[in-house]
């Protein structure tokens, strides 16, 4: 289950993500043009429309699947999100001439997205279109001095817009009306480490149940942390990490202290006389690179055979 983001070319795209995991919910970016097929794939609990640097006139302006809107899904467009929406829905939009770039300040709210703020709340502007006449069923939830429709909210259903930017920090009071959207959406906020832990083990144990597990650790974040997966989750298994003799100094008796803190079963190879035997004398870097790939299979081959079997 997620929220799926739109990308309609923001530059403020994977903030929206940012903040709505900061919300403690999980979000996925998928491109404006994703079909609805690939959309529904991730199981969406709501979608959100991110702003872009077009314009809905524009002849290949990006637009999304026309069946999103038949979906019963809270929906929050922002900025060129919001003027897809309501021209989609049957709205007008007009070019103002202008561009307005930078702090306004919310003159009038109302509606589910402004419950619980301060009054005249300080946004951030980045837009050169705006909405003149609503789509039918719609409301107005936000003005400013220079723009009498700077969010609308559908009176039925969970639909919103903001001319704004709330993801950004120029916008103060952003994540509570992202906040103010989870909520109206009913979105529960289970996307937190614990979670992510949990689903992670359970991943781990129906994938690989009572096999034994050889794994290769670099001393790195990914290796090391799939090792840590492992031991957390109960499997059965053995790390091998490979000393090839070009290592940083101490990083060996590192890796090996680091490692079994954590309770990874881990055996530590010296293959360094291997290595620099087989790179000896050798100047060409791909044949450098073919030479340490060689020689790291074999290490591997080794030790399947001595500490074995493995799966």
């Amino acid at each position: 289950m997620s929220i799926v983001v739109l990308d309609f070319g923001s530059q403020y795209t994977r903030l929206i993500t940012r903040r709505l995991r900061e919300l403690s919910v999980y979000s996925v970016i998928l491109p404006s043009s994703a079909p609805l097929q690939e959309i529904l794939a991730q199981k969406p609990q709501a979608i959100v429309l991110s702003g872009g640097p077009r314009s809905v006139f524009d002849p290949d302006a990006p637009r999304s699947d026309p069946g999103l809107l038949g979906l019963d899904l809270p929906i929050l467009g922002i900025c060129y999100g919001m003027h897809l929406l309501a021209h989609q829905l049957g709205g007008e939009i007009q070019r103002t001439g202008h561009r307005e770039y930078g702090k306004a300040i919310l003159t009038t709210t109302s509606g589910r997205l402004f419950e619980g703020l301060e009054a005249k709340p300080s946004v951030w502007m980045s837009h050169s279109d705006a909405i003149v006449a609503l789509p039918r069923g719609w409301r107005v939830t936000a003005a400013t001095k220079d723009n009498p429709i700077a969010a609308i909210e559908a009176e039925e259903g969970l639909r919103f817009g903001v001319q704004f930017h709330p993801e950004v920090a120029h916008t103060p009071m952003g994540i509570h009306m992202l906040d103010r959207f989870l909520a109206a959406a009913g979105i529960p906020r289970d996307w937190t480490p614990q979670r992510t832990l949990d689903i992670l083990l359970a991943q781990l144990k129906e994938q690989v149940g009572k096999r034994r597990v050889l794994i290769a650790v670099s001393g790195g974040v990914d290796s090391s942390t799939l090792a840590l997966l492992l031991a957390k989750a109960g499997i059965a298994h053995t790390a091998v990490f490979v000393d090839h003799g070009l290592l940083r100094e101490e990083e060996r008796a590192q890796v090996k202290q680091a490692l079994g803190a954590l309770g990874v079963h881990l055996v530590t190879v010296d293959a360094s006389t291997r290595f620099l035997s087989a790179l000896s004398g050798v100047s060409d870097p791909e044949k450098k690179r073919k030479i340490t790939g060689r020689s790291f299979i074999e290490v591997f081959d080794q030790q399947a055979r001595e500490l074995g079997p493995f799966e």
